[in-house]
């Protein structure tokens, strides 16, 4: 294997492993909290989409007014089962590889 087919490689399987990192901070968190009845009531009135994503407009415009830079806000993403299912397509393209950590 030449050094540049090894840097590509290195390079793909440490882009591989920050992307499993980051998906994984995607899964459903189960806090109990005071507010789950009120995004509750405005889920089923407006669309849990839409209420995920104006939350996510509207934390962008009040980190704006506070003088914060763009991309500070939580963002909406795709659902938790395409989450896990690129996770596990990660972790299976970079399973022949000896690595530090285990992904799996």
């Amino acid at each position: 294997m030449t050094d540049s087919v090894s840097t590509r490689e290195d390079a793909l399987i440490a882009a591989a492993v920050e992307a499993i990192e980051v998906l994984r901070l995607c899964r459903t968190r189960t806090i109990d909290a005071p507010e789950d009845r009120i995004a509750r009531d405005i889920g089923e009135r407006i669309g849990y989409g839409a209420l995920m994503s104006a939350a996510s407009k509207e934390w962008a415009a009040a980190n704006a007014r506070a003088g914060m830079p763009p991309g500070a806000q939580h963002t909406c993403g795709p659902c938790e089962v395409t989450v896990q299912k690129t996770i596990a397509q990660l972790v299976d393209a970079i399973s022949t590889y000896e690595l530090e950590d285990d992904y799996a």
